[in-house]
């Protein structure tokens, strides 16, 4: 039977030579390169716009690991892992390393750019920014895993999963407009991922909030928790593709 470390490993020699690879390294080298092009720059709204790229960078490494898998391989994994939990646990961690891995790209490279031309952003960065900016960044891009990965193909068919999470995602940008056209519309603060959320908090200033900014981390770590709960569930009911 194998352990969840061996699942992993099975899991990564699928993908390692994916194409999913070099797009994601292109739209990464793109997005950095027209980012940090301008100076000079705001460190917390350079950050909150990684943050949102990073959303969506993930909601797309999601969407295209679901092409990865096969019914039947999945089937054979699941039966020879040591417990269910084991199967789930290998695929989610799989997609938070992926995740991780283009986390520290994104977090690294305006600090790199920062020691390169002091000059470039308009104040020296500080540890809350390293840490409130990373913790943005990472889990916005875990927000993008959950939320595209909840479309998954087995249960609902994939066009239409592409369009659902289109659509998530753009009432997840534009969910601060709507909820002051009308009160009515706070209820996507609870089912819309709060991507957005720091920029409202941060308004004009270019300065971290440490517990305003903390909470809304925390906000998307139980988003992630919740919606990855929902999508394990239905996983476990719905076990080959429609």
């Amino acid at each position: 039977m194998k352990s969840i470390s061996e699942l992993y490993k099975i899991r990564w020699r699928l993908i390692k030579k994916s194409p999913i690879w070099i797009v994601s390294l292109i739209c990464t080298a793109a997005f950095l390169g027209v980012m940090y092009s301008f100076a000079p720059a705001y460190i917390c709204s350079s950050l909150l716009l990684t943050s949102v790229f990073q959303y969506f960078l993930c909601a797309y490494i999601s969407l295209s690991l679901h092409e990865r898998e096969n019914d039947v391989f999945e089937e054979v994994l699941l039966l020879h892992c040591d417990t269910s939990p084991a199967y789930y646990i290998s695929r989610e961690v799989l997609q938070l390393g992926v995740c991780f891995i283009f986390s520290v790209i994104l977090s690294l490279f305006p600090l790199l750019k920062s020691y390169i031309q002091p000059w470039f952003f308009t104040r020296a960065f500080t540890v809350a920014d390293v840490v409130i900016g990373s913790g943005l960044i990472f889990f916005s891009g875990v927000c993008g895993l959950e939320t595209a990965d909840l479309f998954h193909p087995r249960f609902i068919g994939r066009k239409f999963g592409i369009c659902a999470v289109v659509l998530l995602s753009v009432l997840a940008l534009c969910k601060q407009g709507l909820i002051q056209t009308s009160p009515a519309f706070r209820i996507l603060s609870i089912f819309m991922p709060p991507v957005m959320d720091s920029f409202v908090l941060l308004g004009n200033s270019d300065s971290f909030s440490i517990s305003g900014d903390g909470l809304i981390i925390l906000h998307m770590l139980v988003y992630a928790m919740v919606m990855a709960a929902v999508k394990i569930t239905l996983l476990q009911y719905k076990r080959y593709r429609m």
